[in-house]
């Protein structure tokens, strides 16, 4: 029996699409080790095994928390991939910049054509557990009383999956001719948090039980996606509608959990 090496198995690849990582901006701040661990050091032993088995094109999960809290005087504006991500407000968003930073090294120094996608708030069937959409239906299916943090004030740019897949879709089928590249991705039709629970109790029947509990460390106020960019370059549908995509997670987690 032969034994392949990492580099023979990623030889046999032309792409390679790494979205594997420790998330949650809030757990980082309380277990940030691991985060080190398989956030930058596997991503860093990911990239190198592209460049030595020469894959040609890297596409790889970044998030909107690289923005971190831009200040506009109380005003919700579009993010722009041109704009400042030099300041990180947890750990999490600080290994997903060093992230975007390492893969400019590999495509400057290697060649390789390397796109990064800044994800917006992702939810849908088979989500994250620990995203307020799954939090917040399965609560208020089982009884359980949800904690809002800022009192629901904090504003999301919420990303049904299907918009996700289809971007990634484009951008492995597509080429531009540029290796580097980092894109929005997400809906850019934000909704506050206890708007997001008021229509979850709407499509589920129910109504929640919560309390009020003050901001965490690391949540910033507000993210809104521009996706210009990504649009310029690649053919994307329509993003789904935030009701709409909100009608689907429930009829799927309903489904799911019981």
């Amino acid at each position: 029996m032969i034994e392949l090496t990492l580099i023979d198995v990623f030889s046999q690849a032309d792409v390679v699409i790494h979205l594997a990582a420790s998330p949650g901006v809030r757990q980082s701040m309380k277990t940030p080790e691991p985060y080190m661990q398989n956030n930058i050091h596997a991503f860093a032993n990911v990239i190198d095994l592209c460049h030595c088995a020469r894959i040609g094109k890297f596409i790889y999960a970044s998030s909107s928390s690289v923005y971190g809290d831009v200040i506009t005087n109380g005003a919700i504006i579009p993010l722009t991939e041109d704009m400042d991500t030099n300041h990180p407000q947890s750990v999490y968003s600080m290994t997903k910049k060093s992230n975007e930073l390492l893969a400019y090294v590999y495509s400057s120094a290697f060649g390789i054509k390397t796109i990064g996608l800044r994800l917006f708030s992702v939810y849908g069937p088979f989500g994250r557990i620990d995203m307020a959409p799954w939090i917040f239906a399965q609560s208020i299916l089982e009884n359980k009383v949800i904690t809002l943090y800022d009192e629901g004030k904090m504003i999301r740019d919420f990303t049904y999956i299907d918009d996700v897949t289809s971007a990634i879709t484009a951008v492995l089928e597509q080429d531009i001719d540029k290796n580097y590249s980092i894109y929005n991705v997400g809906s850019s039709n934000p909704h506050s948090v206890i708007t997001l629970l008021h229509t979850i109790e709407h499509k589920l029947g129910i109504k929640a039980n919560y309390i009020s509990s003050k901001a965490l460390e690391g949540d910033v106020k507000y993210t809104c996606a521009s996706t210009d960019l990504i649009r310029k370059n690649y053919t994307l549908p329509p993003a789904t509608n935030f009701s709409e995509g909100i009608s689907l997670f429930c009829k799927w987690i309903k489904e799911y959990l019981f």
